[in-house]
């Protein structure tokens, strides 16, 4: 667009009105929507738990590619990937064989034109590469396993790390960051390493494993087995055991007995909950789905046993769903079974592969059923369809396994269906969203409680804020040493501030700094804010948290909670800044080298 400024501004008021029906916008980090937003709903979902916090370690730096990462890439399907083993010993043959040019070759597999392929390479390459032996299953799209081989000379981006996670048994939950369709469906499960596509037609799928391995990739299956261990964060699983952890059973027991598993299950049952995605449909376009914490373990128990089901169900485990033995869904018709072009169809029930066979009775809903913007049913046959064009092919014919196969997906996705209806009952026979996972926090300690104890490097008292008792009068002055112990509290483990007890534990009260404050608590408490924000930060602000109590003799304190920050704070006074920490019961500052290796290692900064 090319004008002067107020001309692209007017052109894109002309054609993005912001229009919010008299509500105002009010964009807030940290995504700052230039859309209306239900600020209630925006709590409840940031609120709760990020995938990159739950899987790996929680350190999302240290976690990337490691704990959690995309599937791997071909950008060549059609000479990468196949319906059988056979499929890709043919292709690489047909590729090395003198006698198909290399415009042939290119015409027929498409091959990629970026830099992680070469031509030429593959050509020196691959007459090495025993594709037989390397030729491995793997998750294509919804229900559909194909095979390829994880070579760079076939595939583009191996990933390696993720894909080895699934040569000996695992689980691996498939999700997306951003949608660009609505409803929110993408979430999978595989056993497989997965293509990046599986779980999202148009975005990159990231695979989060169950299990990690921490050994070197050529040691033994058994030594694999032996040192694998839970991805999930030490953090997130305080927080789940402390939800529904059993009286009498420590953390570690729970877990290796009940928790693994069941945690991956009651994720996956959270995440298909109809509700869920459309409570949170705006954030689940732009961000991973988050999971909340259960509110019981009664209620933890029932969306874990869902849960487990739909895993089952979508990893086609008649063993485990019952249900998928023996298909109720029947192929109907006669003549060849194969899959034409232009097909298939839904009529009336039928879905059809030509215009003699079809599979009766299917729901149309579950026909129009989706998984990651992938209309299952349809695009599993479709990509066996007859095709025209440059390479056209006459569709493949559907084996008495293909069609067993395809039964079980019907079969998997009306039961699904049914399973997502009983995951909201349950939510809604717990208190519905969100109340079903509000666990409402223990009453904080009243003052009398708190004054129990010494100082310490946990808590500190002050008389006043800006009374000097001495002089009897106003001292700004004494502002600092509230501002430092805030600071101090900040860049060590956290801790709670009295203002209006003294020293030796006697109540003082809040009267002589609320007479500067219009007598009011809201006044005092903006008036220490701004002192804060101006001195520490605005970007602070949020770890500290006010809270006034009644005391004795009708007089009242100001309780000060403040969390441990992510990051160093300063005091900025004048042209210097100070840094301070909590050393026993006093708030000290740190020389600057004292500082420097205080940061490091506290904040894991260099």
């Amino acid at each position: 667009m090319w004008g002067s400024r107020e001309e692209r501004y007017e052109a894109l008021l002309q054609r993005f009105p912001l229009a919010d029906n008299g509500t105002g916008l009010e964009p807030d980090s940290p995504l700052y929507l230039f859309i209306p937003i239900e600020k209630k709903l925006e709590a409840e979902f940031h609120s709760a738990w990020h995938l990159y916090d739950i899987f790996g370690t929680g350190n999302k730096a240290a976690d990337n590619h490691v704990a959690y990462g995309a599937g791997f890439v071909t950008q060549q399907d059609s000479f990468a990937i196949g319906f059988h083993p056979k499929d890709l010993v043919d292709n690489v043959q047909k590729f090395l064989d003198p006698s198909n040019t290399d415009k042939e070759l290119k015409d027929q597999f498409k091959f990629c034109s970026t830099v992680q392929w070469d031509f030429a390479r593959a050509k020196r390459e691959l007459p090495a590469a025993d594709v037989a032996q390397l030729t491995r299953r793997c998750l294509y799209r919804p229900f559909d396993y194909r095979y390829t081989v994880l070579d760079r000379n076939i595939c583009t981006i191996l990933r390696k790390r993720i894909t080895s996670q699934f040569d000996t048994p695992n689980l691996g939950l498939l999700t997306t960051r951003r949608v660009t369709r609505l409803p929110f469906n993408n979430v999978f499960v595989t056993n497989h390493c997965a293509e990046y596509k599986v779980a999202s037609h148009d975005r990159n799928t990231i695979v989060f494993p169950l299990w990690i391995r921490d050994d070197d990739e050529n040691e033994t299956t058994s030594l694999f087995l032996n040192k694998s261990r839970l991805n999930f964060s030490p953090a997130f699983l305080d927080a789940i055991y402390a939800r529904v952890g059993e009286s009498g059973v420590t953390k570690d027991q729970w877990i290796k007995t009940y928790g693994s598993e069941q945690i991956f299950y009651y994720a996956y049952a959270v995440f298909h909950s109809v509700a869920y995605r459309k409570r949170y449909a705006e954030f689940l376009k732009i961000d991973f789905p988050r999971l909340p914490l259960p509110g019981s373990p009664d209620q933890f128990s029932a969306l874990a046993q869902r849960g487990g089901k739909l895993v089952a169900l979508h990893l086609l485990k008649p063993d485990e769903a019952q249900i998928l033995e023996k298909p109720e869904y029947r192929f109907a018709g006669s003549g060849e079974a194969r899959v034409e072009k232009g097909y298939p169809k839904f009529d009336n029930g039928k879905v059809m592969i030509n215009d003699q066979r079809w599979f009766e009775d299917v729901p149309k809903e579950t026909w129009e059923f989706h998984v990651g913007g992938y209309q299952v049913l349809q695009k599993w046959l479709k990509d066996r369809a007859g095709k025209g064009g440059k390479n056209p092919s006459l569709g493949r014919v559907l084996t008495d396994k293909d069609i067993l196969h395809y039964c079980r997906v019907i079969t998997s996705l009306t039961e699904t269906r049914r399973i997502m209806t009983e995951i909201d009952q349950v939510i809604d026979q717990h208190g519905g969203w969100p109340d079903a996972f509000y666990v409402p926090p223990p009453p904080p300690p009243t003052i009398e409680e708190i004054i129990q104890a010494d100082e310490n490097g946990e808590i500190e008292y002050k008389s006043t804020f800006q009374w000097d008792v001495r002089e009897q009068k106003k001292n700004p002055d004494l502002q600092k040493a509230t501002l430092k112990t805030l600071a101090a509290f900040l860049n060590s483990q956290g801790g709670t501030l009295v203002i209006g007890v003294t020293d030796d534990r006697e109540i003082f009260g809040l009267e002589r700094d609320l007479s500067f404050t219009k007598g009011t608590t809201d006044q005092f408490e903006r008036t220490v804010r701004q002192s804060f924000d101006k001195v520490i930060g605005v970007d602070f602000s949020g770890y500290v948290k006010f809270r006034f109590a009644a005391a004795p003799e009708e007089k009242q304190v100001c309780i000060m909670d403040v969390e441990a920050a992510p990051e160093p704070a300063f005091l900025k006074l004048s042209n210097t800044e100070e840094f301070y920490i909590r050393r026993g019961n006093a708030s000290v500052p740190l020389s600057p080298k004292e500082q420097h290796d205080y940061v490091r290692k506290r904040f894991r900064l260099n």
